[in-house]
This record gives C-alpha cells, structure tokens and sequence, in this order.
C-alpha cells in the first residue's frame, strides 16, 4: 500500500528506518512523536505530520550543530588549540 503524497509521511518512515538499524535520536527527539496536541491529530494524519515535521528537523539540525561542535573541539585540541573554538579567532598554546 503506497502512502498519500503531501502528507509528510517522511518524517515516520525516517523515524522507522532508524529503528530498524537500532538506533534513536534522543529522548527529546522521540517525544516530538508523541507530543502532538489531540487537535492536532484529530485533523488528520496530514496534519499532524505536518506539526511534527518542523520540531523533528530542527531537533536534527541542532544535534548535527552540537556533534559537529564536538568533533571541531576535540580536532582543535589535539592541534594544540584551547577552548572554545571559535573558527574566526585561533587561540595557540
């Protein structure tokens, strides 16, 4: 059965295959799914996906910024830089 078209079933089909590897984004990111308001879901799939959509992309787009924060403040470590690295202003030991 394929799914309607403009209804953001992305956003389920990527929380599905992320499950099926074993994996989950985090506790703040999962409760996204269930924290839609009743309203919402009372208009529909379409609408609630809709909701959920945003919120999940952005919780995405702000633990990739915090991973790549990471890997950036170890890497300039290693190099000998000190803390917090700021890509404009290299502070050298």
């Amino acid at each position: 059965m394929a799914l309607p078209r403009n209804e953001d079933w992305d956003v389920w089909i990527e929380w599905y295959e992320e499950r099926l590897l074993g994996g989950s984004r985090g506790e703040t990111y999962e409760l996204v799914f269930a924290s839609a308001p009743q309203e919402v879901w009372d208009r529909g799939p379409s609408a609630a996906n809709a909701w959920i959509k945003p919120i999940s992309r952005k919780i995405r787009a702000a633990r990739a910024c915090q991973t790549a924060q990471r890997l950036c403040s170890n890497e300039c470590e290693e190099e000998g830089f000190r803390r917090p690295f700021r890509p404009s202003l290299l502070i050298v030991d």
